[in-house]
């Protein structure tokens, strides 16, 4: 039986963009959260 290797990737390439999704994914999270809590402190400051 011959090899195939069509749907080949390199376990290193695999391993970065898990990572880089990862990264992401948090840094999305973190950049849309300041501002929700930056309004919520000025909202609650100005009662």
């Amino acid at each position: 039986m011959k090899a195939d290797y069509k749907n080949w990737m390199p376990k290193g390439m695999v391993a970065g963009f898990a990572c880089a999704a990862t990264a992401f994914l948090i840094l999305t999270i973190v950049f849309a959260a300041l501002p929700i809590s930056a309004n919520v402190k000025t909202v609650t400051s100005s009662f």
